[in-house]
């Protein structure tokens, strides 16, 4: 079992050792590739792929888990190995289950952990940093791109998938690489979300590494289309709006059979500076946990939260989300709770529950929705040797708008409010893409729903949230439900997250469950 340390990729599987009579579950560091389990009360052990494969082996009987339920509905994720189903648990990231048939019982180990704090490198200087990842990169684009078939690659139009797309077209030589960008109807929308279409980007970055360049644009109504397919295929809901990952998936699979994917650049490089700067200015481990709880409280205000989900709150317990929370942050950081923090540290704090929460949600919906198109995604920031190299790197080049701006250069200054995340990861796109997309502003791969949820998809919500009869109002308040939906309707908040939220719900409901 000691073998898993070695490994360097993705995988989840079952090794059973005959000798010692112990069959072992495994997943690989980053949970790039899921795997769940069930037990029942006879000890029969059961895990699978997908939770479908569980169910039909149950006979397809489960009852929803409120508590994973409410769980979902504070922080729109997991962030315990629970799932909506009672009794199926998916296996965390870099953990193996140790199963004795013998005895039978069973442990869950950990074999692994991002190490934020012992393994940072002061000295590491920006040069060799940006020439060390350099070489990195190009050797785990290389390892991501050995296949018996062809290999294509996203290009989002942000640096990440750049990168990886400069290193790939350099290795494909005397082939054409195959490139796949998904772009957004910009008619009806307004705001920010103009600034959600990437396609002109994607578009430059194709002219200059020469490949072959695949778009697909998506309208307000191809959510509506593909909903039920998407939460058939995704089984559980996760962190934001994945419909454009499963049409991306859908367009790439017509031409390739493998693909890169920039997935982890942000959560290792620092790509979400406004999560982090504002909560690191907390004095103690139990203001910075406050404070970053709350903005994990993504879907509703806390006073609307209680109303709406008032008898699930009754019944699971006020503090249990933030238990989950806290559990998260304790793993790592139990020495710092009785500590006054300093800014770096909170830092750390703030990438540890990324890469442990956040990323993990994003590699679930990324792994099903590609395999429902029977497609593999690859991830080249989740190499071994990029994961470690990312873990030495002192936060201090990995976010210009770090707090203790003396101990950069004039560059940094200079480029301080152009560049805000993923420093040293824009310095390499610089050097590779050049400076009309390593400056560009950090943006995310999601449709522009808060106009379209109060435009074009605005009847579609309405059938479904506002229908009495709705299968989510069996678990919460109508009238409370009908009040945020009007905040949305009417301009006054932006809700985009909670509609999602219950619309996936209802989906749900629907298809796996007979509420």
């Amino acid at each position: 079992i000691e073998c898993v340390k070695k490994f360097n990729g993705m995988f989840s599987f079952a090794l059973y050792d005959n000798f010692k009579k112990k069959l072992y579950l495994v997943r690989d560091r980053c949970g790039i590739k899921p795997m769940y389990w069930s037990i029942d009360e006879d000890y029969n052990f059961t895990f699978a792929s997908e939770v479908k494969s569980i169910l039909v082996y149950r006979g397809w009987n489960f009852k929803l888990d409120n508590s994973s339920l409410l769980e979902y509905l504070t922080f729109q994720n997991f962030l315990s190995n629970k799932t909506l189903y009672k009794d199926i648990f998916i296996l965390e990231p870099s953990k193996y289950i140790e199963i004795d048939l013998l005895k039978r019982n069973f442990y869950i180990r950990d074999y692994w952990d991002f190490d934020f704090i012992s393994l940072v490198d002061f000295s590491l200087n920006k040069n060799a940093a940006i020439d060390e990842l350099s070489v990195i990169m190009e050797s785990a684009v290389k390892r991501q791109m050995v296949s018996d078939v062809e290999v294509g690659s996203y290009l989002s139009g942000g640096i990440d998938t750049g990168i990886l797309v400069a290193f790939a077209s350099k290795l494909f030589k005397s082939n054409t690489l195959k490139t796949f960008t998904i772009g957004f109807d910009m008619t009806s929308v307004s705001g920010l979300e103009l600034s959600f279409d990437e396609r002109d980007k994607a578009e430059y970055m194709s002219y200059l590494f020469s490949t072959e360049h695949y778009e697909m644009v998506l309208k307000a109504g191809d959510m509506e289309r593909c909903f039920e397919k998407l939460v058939y295929h995704l089984e559980e809901p996760r962190v934001g709006q994945s419909y454009p990952n499963f049409y991306a998936s859908k367009l790439a699979s017509k031409f390739v059979k493998v693909v890169l994917s920039g997935t982890g650049g942000d959560e290792l490089f620092g790509g979400y500076p406004w999560r982090y700067h504002s909560f690191a200015q907390a004095k103690s481990f139990e203001e910075f946990v406050d404070s970053y709880y709350s903005y994990w409280h993504r879907l509703v205000d806390p006073n609307y939260f209680r109303r709406i989900f008032e008898q699930m709150i009754k019944e699971v317990g006020e503090d249990y989300t933030r238990d989950i929370f806290v559990s998260i942050l304790k793993k790592q950081f139990s020495s710092m709770c009785n500590k006054k923090l300093d800014y770096d540290t909170m830092l750390l704090m703030a990438f540890y529950f990324e890469v442990k929460t956040f990323l993990h949600g994003l590699l679930i919906i990324e792994d099903k929705l590609s395999m429902a198109h029977g497609l593999e995604v690859r991830v080249p920031f989740l190499d071994n040797e990029v994961i470690n190299l990312a873990l030495r790197i002192p936060a201090f080049l990995k976010l210009s708008s770090f707090k203790n701006v003396d101990v950069f250069d004039n560059e940094i200054k200079q480029k301080a409010e152009v560049v805000n995340g993923k420093y040293i990861l824009r310095l390499l796109a610089n050097r590779l893409i050049g400076s009309k997309i390593s400056e560009l502003k950090k943006q995310g791969f999601t449709a522009p729903d808060t106009s379209w949820f109060k435009g074009e998809s605005i009847e579609f919500v309405k059938k479904k949230l506002l229908n009495p009869k709705a299968r989510i109002y069996n678990l919460m308040s109508r009238k409370h439900v009908k009040d945020v939906l009007e905040e949305h309707f009417t301009g006054r908040k932006n809700r985009r997250l909670f509609i999602w939220s219950l619309l996936y719900l209802e989906y749900w409901l629907k298809i796996y469950c007979n509420l």
